[in-house]
């Protein structure tokens, strides 16, 4: 009886280790080789990206006040000139006679001019007075634009000439509205400009409109805050216009446990789940992931840090499914 007893708990024994690895005796199948990690943990902050332009911080901006004729111009788009400089020479007879053109149209004057032009009207004597020599430069800089041509009528409040100091420069960005309440003066920002192949300055955020505005993104609107930023590293290659990407950091740098993204996959409930590997074994654990950065993903549920992860989940058919550990992984 006991030898019987014992031929009995033996053959017991090879069925339960039978059965456990019935699936690749039964069908002679090559267990699937994996490879696995540990989650790792990455430094991250937010941030976000907005576009612009790169502008002069001063310039002054010369307007007619009344229609003008230019006898001579002395300066042409780019010239550098101190304030105090005569910019042109007014041709007073010419200019008079468009002033009196307009006078006879009194009634189609934009209605910011009429008070000035209602005494012109009633005392055409005032015109010596009213129309001035010279225009001159209150601004020391360079001509970005320039709207004076010899012998050419220069409409009343338009703009004559631009005149912008080049050697400060700064970047305008766009920011959408949903950061806004993120922004704050002093946030380093990283400008890659298009002209100079994507070539990197570095600035920090030196003032934040106090209203939003709408824009023309493509096709679409959207709602945007101004923000302007000081630029530390300029340098003669960078230039007023310019257009420029610029990335905000909006936090400061904290760690994040992460895992490759083919580690992850999706239950239809949309729940998300990786596999484990243990003791030769994938097993299924569903996990709950947070900030998505460039090859990774933060996790911040479900896994603890000393667990091994199946790094591509495309190999593992289902829960439970047996496989080995590649050949790279054991060396």
């Amino acid at each position: 009886m006991k030898k019987r007893l014992s031929v009995l708990f033996g053959t017991t024994a090879v069925l339960s280790i039978g059965a456990l690895c019935l699936p690749q005796i039964v069908t002679g199948a090559v267990l699937t080789q994996v490879e696995v990690t540990q989650p790792a943990y990455e430094d991250y902050y937010e941030k976000v990206s907005a576009t612009g332009k790169i502008e002069e911080i001063g310039q002054s901006k010369l307007s007619a006040q009344l229609p003008l004729v230019p006898k001579e111009v002395y300066v042409n788009l780019g010239d550098s000139i101190q304030n105090g400089d005569v910019i042109a020479e007014i041709d007073f007879e010419k200019t008079k006679q468009a002033i009196l053109s307009m006078l006879s149209l009194y009634d189609a004057v934009p209605e910011e001019l009429s008070s000035v032009l209602e005494t012109v009207k009633l005392d055409q004597e005032t015109l010596a007075a009213m129309i001035p020599s010279q225009i001159v430069a209150d601004y020391s800089g360079v001509i970005s634009t320039l709207n004076l041509t010899k012998g050419a009528v220069v409409s009343p409040t338009e703009t004559v000439a631009t005149i912008a100091d080049l050697s400060s420069l700064r970047a305008a960005l766009k920011v959408p509205e949903e950061y806004a309440a993120k922004l704050k003066t002093g946030q380093e920002v990283t400008l890659k400009i298009s002209a100079l192949d994507q070539k990197k300055y570095h600035g920090t955020i030196e003032k934040i409109s106090p209203a939003a505005q709408e824009t023309l993104v493509g096709t679409s609107k959207q709602t945007v805050v101004n923000v302007y930023v000081k630029i530390e590293d300029q340098d003669a290659d960078l230039k007023a216009g310019y257009s420029a990407v610029g990335t905000i950091r909006l936090s400061e740098t904290e760690p994040l446990m992460t895992i490759p993204y083919s580690a992850i996959d999706q239950q239809d409930s949309g729940s998300e789940f990786v596999y484990l590997y243990q003791n030769g074994q994938a097993k299924m654990r569903v996990i709950a992931t947070g900030e998505e950065l460039a090859d990774s993903v933060e996790v911040v549920g479900g896994l603890d840090p000393d667990e091994w992860v199946i790094e591509d989940i495309s190999k593992v058919s289902g829960n439970g499914e047996f496989v080995s550990l590649s050949e790279s992984k054991n060396d």
